[in-house]
Order: C-alpha cells, then structure tokens, then sequence
C-alpha cells in the first residue's frame, strides 16, 4: 500500500506517504486512523525529518534580487548620490518600457525593465548596490 513513509516537518506533526503507484498523500493527525496507523508505525517505519538543505549564496542572491523593489523617487535619489542620474535617464529614453516605467509608475522593480537600460552602463552587482541604496533612502 505504501512503499515509504517520512515526517515532514520537525515536531513529527505531517507524514508524507509514498504509495506503491508513486502518487503521494499528506497525513495529518487530522486524518483520524491514517495518522494513528502511520505514525505507530502500523503502516510501516516512518523515516526522520530531514530538513531542506539551505539556499546558496547564488539562490538567496536571487531571492533577494526578486524582492528588490523601491520608489522611482528612491532610485533617482540613490542615482544622484552615484553620479549616475543623466545615465540613468538616457538609458530609460532609448528603451521605450524603461521610459514608460521610469516617467509614469510610482515604483521600480530590480526584475523589470528598468533593469536591461541600468545594464547598459552598470554590472550586475552595482545595479544590486543601487536598489540596496535605494531601497534605503527614505523619503
């Protein structure tokens, strides 16, 4: 019936059960017999909890790029302390979306189209410095 059985979490609270077709099902104490079966071991030894191994520096740099987001107010500030506001600006006017974006919404994301005209005349990791600066910036 089933051909593995793991705690799922570390206070032994969810099992994930493996059935023999490989399709997978939860239980949950609140599965009533299943749970009282499965986690006595009567449906067969229920493996420890193995917890998620942790992000990479290269994974939690792209978490952090994908929250990265600030006022358009914020980002002009942190360009005027780089020196880089004309840059910025001459990028953002050959690139129509960059334009649209940088004249008429409130705010700029790292991940949108903001970011092919900051590539223009930054790196990867300045434009990271930027939105950090910017983000910190309160207006």
């Amino acid at each position: 019936m089933y051909k593995s059985l793991q705690y799922q979490t570390e206070d032994k609270t969810v099992i994930l059960a493996t059935r023999d077709d490989g399709s997978m099902v939860g239980i949950e104490p609140t599965s009533g017999e299943l749970w009282t079966l499965a986690s006595t071991g009567a449906l067969g030894a229920v493996a420890a909890y193995v917890p998620p191994p942790e992000p990479t520096a290269a994974e939690k740099l792209d978490e952090e790029r994908a929250k990265m987001r600030c006022s358009t107010a914020q980002m002009g500030l942190a360009l005027i302390a780089i020196g880089d506001l004309e840059d910025a600006e001459e990028a953002f006017a050959a690139e129509p979306s960059a334009s649209m974006i940088w004249s008429k919404a409130t705010h700029v994301a790292r991940r949108g189209p903001i970011l092919a005209a900051l590539q223009t005349f930054l790196t990867d990791a300045e434009i990271d410095e930027l939105f950090r600066a910017a983000m910190a910036v309160e207006i």
